[in-house]
């Protein structure tokens, strides 16, 4: 049963982390899209560089709070142990995961091109 839990909540949680909070607020809050900004990175860094302290700090905040709903999960309500819950918190994390095919298309092809 353990896995079963371990694996819905990593699943949920990989879906969380796969958010892009800091591309969604600069383009909804700033209207600009931040990744023309500073390093280029869809980042919080580069929130705070197009919009100042209060953006930055929102999207400090919800990239920083996406893995704490499924870890609180794993260990209050579900009673996983702790490896189970170290697995949900590394899959809330996976930051260059986007749903953006076309992006995630000319990564690939620049880092084939990086070999």
């Amino acid at each position: 049963m353990e896995i079963s839990y371990f694996t819905l909540l990593a699943l949920c949680a990989f879906g969380l982390g796969a958010c892009p909070f800091s591309v969604w607020i600069g383009r909804w809050f700033l209207g600009k899209d931040i990744r023309d900004y500073g390093d280029g990175n869809p980042g919080a860094a580069n929130v705070f560089r197009a919009g100042g302290r209060q953006s930055g700090f929102l999207a400090v905040l919800l990239d920083t709070a996406k893995g704490i709903p499924f870890v609180l999960l794993a260990h209050s309500f579900f009673k996983l142990p702790e490896a189970a819950v170290l697995g949900v918190a590394m899959s809330a994390s996976n930051r260059k995961c986007q749903y953006n095919l076309n992006e995630s298309t000319e990564v690939l092809k620049k880092a084939n091109l990086a070999l």
